[in-house]
This record gives structure tokens, C-alpha cells and sequence, in this order.
């Protein structure tokens, strides 16, 4: 295995486990600031509580919820990748 492919795995690896912990519970109860700020992204995500209804809620929440992963995801990825041509880069 080369340098660089072992570099790409490297950062992959890192990259995902960074986003498998993403969702853990805080080890203290939230504050005013976090909890307003998970709100604040849910709303940029297409979530807005007041059209929401008792039987849209659920499925409205979650799909709010999975666009914002998706936005960590793609954002750690692109972190992943920017690192790997760093890297490259400097090895060259």
C-alpha cells in the first residue's frame, strides 16, 4: 500500500468516526445557547414548528434532522478531502 493511499485511509477513517460520534449525548444538560443554536438548524434545514402539524410533526422533524447530518457529513468530507491534498501536496 502506497503512502498516499495509506494517508486517504487514514483521514477516512478519522472523518467517519468524527461523524459517528456527532449525535452522542452531551455528558451535561444542554444549555439555553445549544439547544437554540439545534433549532436554528433545523429551521435552515426546512423545519418550521408552526406549520407543523400533530401528524406531520414527526416525519417533518426528521427530515429536518437528516438533512442537517447530512450537512455534517458532506461538511467533514469535504474537510477529509481538503486535508488529503494537503497532505499530497507536501509529500510531493
Amino acid at each position: 500500500m502506497t503512502t498516499f493511499a495509506k494517508i486517504v485511509a487514514a483521514v477516512a477513517l478519522v472523518a467517519l468516526s468524527g461523524a459517528a460520534f456527532a449525535q452522542s449525548y452531551p455528558d451535561h444538560p444542554l444549555t439555553r445557547a445549544e439547544v437554540r443554536q439545534q433549532i436554528v438548524l433545523l429551521e435552515k434545514a426546512g423545519y418550521d414548528p408552526f406549520t407543523s402539524t400533530s401528524q406531520t410533526y414527526p416525519a417533518d422533524l426528521r427530515a429536518a434532522e437528516r438533512r442537517v447530518q447530512a450537512e455534517r457529513f458532506s461538511t467533514s468530507q469535504r474537510a477529509a478531502h481538503d486535508a488529503v491534498l494537503l497532505n499530497a501536496s507536501a509529500a510531493q
